[in-house]
């Protein structure tokens, strides 16, 4: 039995794709008709399974030419020498996985709806050169409204995001040796400067994770309804156009901010501080034990005046029982 999916993009009847950013609906507003409009919007995501993951790999492992083998029988590379560089390059990335509270729904004009999601099973940050996030126009949510709700119009064919590295997707896991479900995932890029801080942070602090929040903004369907009468707190119903088997979109890293707790470890003590105490702690115990030795000899010695003034009186069966007192008390 096919699946049946209700939301905004259950039924598609009437829609018309005007080009890949932008919808006309059969019902109309007085001069235009009701548009969905594909535009930079903001998904917020929970993080789980957090890692930060260091790998060597070999330098440049794509290419835009290829090897052939000239008239003399050598061989001759269609890439430049400075992208077929040899060696290998270090490659931190930070992976997990994530849910949101909003629905992407992904969709086609001749079955509406035909998947949900509130997750991305994979997601996947890395760094690139300053300049390169962002795209051509550096498009934000903001830029995104004046193309959708109660402003919508028509966007360009090229779309606001152009140029972002960034993309969300669906993996419909048909490629693998036993066939798994359908996946959202999300391959994301920031700045090296601020890559690198947020990489040693999380993993520097790995074992006191308390959550990792990411804010991502996404060229996302939405009906322009739903857009003039929702608040950004609200949840909401996103589409991602799916033509033939593709299911893509642009999306940029708007934000990640990671909170730790847990107690720190204490501070290490310092080796000539440890031998210091120990030869404090010595001393001390050569003095108490001199101290000791001091005081029983004083003992004894009273003891043998005392003997001697007894003896002095003829007292000599009361210093045998002295005696016997004194030998007692000290075993």
């Amino acid at each position: 039995m096919a699946k049946v999916f209700s939301g905004m993009f259950g039924d598609t009847a009437g829609w018309m794709l005007v080009n890949d950013y932008t919808i006309h609906e059969e019902r109309r507003l007085s001069d235009r008709p009701f548009m969905l409009t594909r535009v930079p919007n903001r998904v917020s995501v929970v993080m789980h399974n957090v890692r930060a993951v260091e790998s060597i790999e070999w330098a440049n492992n794509h290419w835009t030419g290829d090897l052939t083998v000239d008239d003399d029988g050598n061989l001759v590379s269609g890439d430049s020498a400075k992208d077929r560089n040899e060696g290998y390059a270090r490659r931190r990335i930070i992976t997990g996985s994530g849910t949101f509270d909003d629905k992407i729904t992904v969709f086609n004009l001749e079955e509406g709806a035909v998947a949900h999601f509130t997750s991305f099973d994979n997601i996947r940050i890395e760094s690139l050169p300053r300049g390169k996030v962002g795209g051509k126009h550096k498009a934000t949510t903001s830029d995104g409204i004046s193309f959708s709700g109660m402003s919508s119009r028509d966007v360009p064919a090229r779309g606001l995001m152009e140029g972002e590295p960034g993309k969300l997707w669906v993996d419909d896991g048909k490629h693998e040796p036993t066939e798994k479900p359908e996946t959202l995932n999300a391959e994301l890029y920031i700045d090296e400067e601020q890559f690198d801080e947020i990489f040693h942070a999380i993993r520097d602090g790995a074992q006191n994770i308390e959550a990792v929040h990411l804010g991502i903004v996404a060229e996302l369907f939405e009906s322009e309804v739903d857009a003039s009468l929702s608040d950004w707190w609200m949840s909401h119903e996103y589409g991602m156009l799916k033509k033939k088997d593709w299911v893509q979109t642009r999306a940029r890293l708007d934000s990640i901010r990671a909170s730790f707790c847990g107690k720190l470890l204490p501070e290490p003590t310092d080796t000539n501080e440890m031998d210091e105490q120990e030869d404090e702690s010595d001393i001390e115990k050569d003095q108490s034990e001199k101290t000791a030795t001091i005081n029983t000899l004083a003992y004894v010695a009273e003891t043998y005046a005392q003997l001697k003034r007894l003896n002095a009186r003829g007292g000599w069966t009361l210093a045998a029982l002295v005696i016997l007192v004194i030998v007692t008390l000290l075993k």
